[in-house]
């Protein structure tokens, strides 16, 4: 059995012929994906907690003592909402008055209550942010002012014995937040639904004592309660808001390798105890972006004269929309020139790949063989390769018949 000689081979270029160019074209440029992810909720909540823990909601209307008109008055305006990285903004709480007779009257203040606990829970498929406030003694000031004909005015301070020292607690007193997980910034963020404030004022007995004063108290309270639910609401609902709140999301989420810097969240829904998250990212290209489904001899003994061209059925898959380079690799150490490919996403493609084989007339040359070499790279430029199997065939150098021409 005869084998190629040097110079033998010197008169055979081994070359690859495209025969079919559905497959080998040029290189093209991969393009985005776009995949559902499932986010555990636990990392988004604990993202939420860090963006909310700077949060500060403090109710205070009670100051020092001071002149305003014809009445005595505590009245300092401090109430306010703000989270840290967006802003705060204040608001008024006002003061309670009851005149109980003609010439004393009760005023009452908010003093000094501040959200103390806040945390973020899921609520079904909504995120719930709850503020629980807490305070240091009376949270309720009640203060006697008395009418003084010279002064013309509600100037003096007066003492009820009954009451003197002592206040009005509210109890139990929460703040909650409803809103809606959202994209935001390819990021994830939150929309507010709604905001709630709930309370109970402990009066200790004291309203026997207070004249009406507490039937005024519940009115307070529901003026309270809508001016801190519109504030809040209206600081939730600002885009700086959810700004911060995807930047913190999207940290977290990098940290915990669940999201990479170029990956763009699309779209959010929750889901049991995750999040179905759709990303839109660049193709993840890897090893196993491109397969060679077959490669294959069009026959396995070849008896013609040689030259002789040897064709191979070649089919390759691509996960991407992704182009590269092909060639054979084959017995004798050498490989073919290599052919530039592209394909689609998802595409299957068949094609013909041959070589040349030279030899002795009168010869047969067993166990030749070929395999086809698929190359492609990624985004960084770092490059892959498919390789099949090895190809066998058998060439007979024969004195009859032209070249095969693989078709």
């Amino acid at each position: 059995m005869g084998t190629l000689t040097t110079s033998s081979f010197r008169k055979c270029l081994l070359v690859a012929l495209l025969v079919t160019s559905a497959l080998f074209t040029h290189a093209q440029i991969a393009r985005a994906e776009t995949v559902s992810v499932p986010v555990p909720q636990s990392a988004v909540i604990g993202a939420l907690n860090t963006a909310f823990a700077g949060m500060d909601v403090r109710l205070d209307a009670y100051g020092k003592k001071h002149t305003s008109g014809r009445y005595l008055s505590w009245l300092d305006e401090q109430s306010r909402v703000g989270i840290a990285g967006v802003g705060s903004k204040g608001f008024e709480l006002g003061e309670i008055d009851r005149k109980t007779t003609k010439t004393r009257r009760l005023r009452a203040y908010v003093n000094d209550v501040d959200a103390k606990a806040i945390a973020a829970s899921m609520n079904g498929g909504n995120v719930r942010i709850s503020a629980l406030f807490e305070s240091g003694g009376y949270e309720v000031k009640i203060k006697c002012l008395r009418y003084r004909l010279l002064k013309k005015g509600w100037k003096d301070e007066c003492v009820i014995p009954s009451i003197a020292g002592k206040g009005l607690d509210v109890d139990n007193a929460l703040l909650e937040a409803e809103l809606r997980p959202i994209a935001h910034d390819g990021s994830m963020s939150l929309d507010v639904k709604s905001t709630e404030v709930s309370a109970s004022v402990q009066a200790h007995g004291l309203c026997g004592a207070l004249d009406g004063l507490c039937d005024r108290i519940s009115n307070y309270k529901n003026k309270i309660r809508d001016t801190l639910e519109d504030t809040v609401f209206k600081l939730l609902d600002r885009d700086d808001l959810r700004d911060m709140v995807a930047a913190r999301v999207r940290k977290a989420l990098e940290d915990a390798g669940i999201l990479k810097p170029d990956w763009k969240i699309t779209a959010v829904t929750a889901n049991g105890t995750n999040f179905n998250v759709t990303i839109q990212r660049p193709d993840q290209i890897g090893p196993q972006s491109v397969k060679v489904v077959g490669f294959a001899p069009k026959t396995a003994s070849v008896s013609h004269t040689c030259p002789v061209n040897v064709g191979f059925d070649a089919t390759i898959w691509s996960k991407y929309d992704l182009g590269g380079r092909a060639w054979l690799e084959n017995e004798n150490g050498t490989k073919t020139a290599a052919l530039g490919w592209t394909m689609k996403s998802g595409q299957t493609v068949a094609s013909t790949m041959a070589r040349s084989f030279n030899g002795s007339t009168g010869t047969t040359y067993s166990g030749r063989w070929s395999r086809l070499v698929v190359e492609w790279k990624d985004q960084q430029g770092k490059a892959y390769t498919a390789r099949s199997p090895k190809a066998y065939f058998s060439v007979t150098c024969s004195t009859a018949g032209g070249d095969f021409l693989p078709g």
